[in-house]
């Protein structure tokens, strides 16, 4: 079953760096980007592509994962085949910083499902602490918790 998800652009931009970096973590990231473009929904809003491009051009190295990730984003807004345009979602107020608005207000756009896919804890944190999770029918979870949901755990 497909699953709608916004990728918070820390865990993008760790993937993109990947093969480069080697870290643990970086490639875990990366499995999980890989299988999310190819398999299921992106949720993307002008705000998200805006932070995703942002992101590719402080890549420090711009090796084959972040060519492939860039361009399988070009891919989805071009076909949409794999991905979900929100051209005007809903402000979402909360606890949560103004830096993290555009990944919550993606996420909450969607109905219902949607996962909001970030390591930043102290966003979790804040999403947790107010219910906005709850209140706009979407879940927040880390890598690891997105690992176990995609089967990679």
């Amino acid at each position: 079953m497909a699953i709608d998800f916004v990728l918070d652009e820390d865990i993008y931009h760790r993937a993109m760096e990947a093969d480069c970096t080697e870290t643990a973590f970086d490639l875990r990231a990366a499995r999980v980007v890989d299988i999310l473009q190819t398999v299921h929904r992106w949720v993307i809003t002008p705000d998200v592509e805006v932070a995703y491009r942002k992101r590719f051009d402080e890549v420090e190295c711009q090796g084959a994962f972040a060519t492939i990730f860039m361009t399988r984003l070009n891919e989805n807004l071009a076909t949409q085949e794999l991905s979900i345009l929100i051209h005007d979602p809903p402000v979402i107020q909360g606890r949560h910083s103004d830096k993290d608005r555009h990944v919550v207000d993606a996420a909450a756009a969607r109905d219902e499902g949607c996962y909001l896919i970030t390591s930043d804890d102290p966003l979790r944190a804040d999403l947790a602490a107010d219910g906005t999770p709850e209140r706009h029918q979407f879940h927040c979870c880390g890598l690891r918790d997105a690992e176990a949901l995609l089967g990679l755990r």
